[in-house]
């Protein structure tokens, strides 16, 4: 077995146990942190009360992907770490566990506000004060950032959401189940729920209109390619490893009615 199938099998060992309870704070903490998902291209820094000069943050980008944070210039690493935000605090607060890069080791103390896609945040980069305001001050050792989400022009489809899928499978039956599509930093998680377990896990890519994900349960790995329609529908062909290589269909549709499958 391969790393990363040896990895993706521990995961879903993981997944396919009891899932605990979430506090409502926790629930709204994981919810904020899907709508952070991706890359947010820096728009302006403001740093101890003076705007920094454009060339000191030119290509830089903020990529946040499930609890990770990376902040790049270019394709450099300038740092990275964990994120952690809490939603129900008037302003919105975050912070920032430093690993790798500008002040490692330190638990970086902020806020921050989203709105759709322009994203602020200010920063006590020694962790001794949060802030209270969007702005700095002389020697604070604050920085104030206003990012901007970095969409695709050719992704106006949103297809984070909740589907029923059905799939034909080899011997003429077909296989409904409920599905999760989640972003994960520039990729999406998929879950297959069947019942009150999960079926199968996937990761996916979006290029455009067609959406590519690899999968796998305890017992099968695959790949579907799909093409997305308004809706979203989604429209695909799957096929696993080790088998004929024949294709069958699959579509992933909004249902009818709401689903909760991650309260199961």
């Amino acid at each position: 077995m391969s790393m990363c199938l040896a990895l993706l099998a521990v995961f879903i060992s993981a997944a396919e146990a009891p899932e605990q309870p979430q506090t409502p704070r926790d629930k709204a903490a994981t919810e904020e942190l899907q709508r952070l998902q991706g890359n947010w291209k820096f728009e302006s820094l403001e740093k101890d009360g003076a705007p920094a000069a454009a060339k000191e943050f030119k290509d830089r980008t903020l990529f946040i992907g499930g609890g990770i944070f990376v902040v790049r210039q270019g394709s450099t690493m300038v740092q990275a770490g964990e994120l952690h935000v809490d939603p129900t605090k008037k302003p919105k607060i975050v912070n920032a566990t430093v690993m790798l890069g500008q002040h490692k080791g330190n638990v970086m103390l902020g806020i921050y506000e989203q709105d759709g896609d322009t994203l602020k945040l200010c920063l006590d980069a020694q962790g001794l004060d949060r802030p209270k305001e969007f702005k700095t001050a002389a020697d604070s050792d604050r920085t104030f950032i206003v990012a901007r989400r970095v969409r695709p022009k050719d992704e106006q489809i949103d297809i984070v959401g909740k589907y029923q899928s059905e799939c034909m499978q080899l011997d003429g039956t077909k296989f409904v189940s409920e599905v999760t599509i989640d972003r994960h930093g520039e990729g999406y998680l998929v879950t297959y729920w069947k019942g009150k377990g999960i079926a199968y896990v996937g990761v996916g890519l979006r290029q455009g209109d067609v959406f590519s994900m690899s999968w796998a349960n305890a017992g099968q790995v695959g790949i579907t390619t799909y093409k997305i329609e308004p809706g979203p529908r989604l429209v695909g062909q799957y096929t696993n490893l080790g088998g004929p290589g024949i294709t069958s269909p699959e579509t992933l549709t909004r249902p009818k009615k709401k689903l909760d499958v991650r309260l199961r």
